[in-house]
């Protein structure tokens, strides 16, 4: 069985935090959606753009189960 863990997390990128994202992701468009690996940090997905709720939740359910 595998389980899987969602952190969300929310950086402007007109912050330290945010530009250090922005940087490490080479990420130029905002907002950006990030489903990053929790042991290395790689990048697994992006998806730029707004996002509604329902929909983001949609995609990483597909995305789970596609793994």
């Amino acid at each position: 069985m595998t389980c899987y863990v969602w952190r969300i997390l929310q950086a402007y990128d007109d912050t330290e935090e945010g530009r250090k994202v922005c940087t490490y992701y080479k990420l130029t468009n905002m907002p950006t959606v990030l489903i990053l690996d929790p042991i290395t940090g790689q990048k697994m997905r992006a998806w730029e753009g707004m996002i509604g709720a329902e929909r983001l939740l949609e995609v990483m359910f597909i995305w789970e189960e596609g793994k």
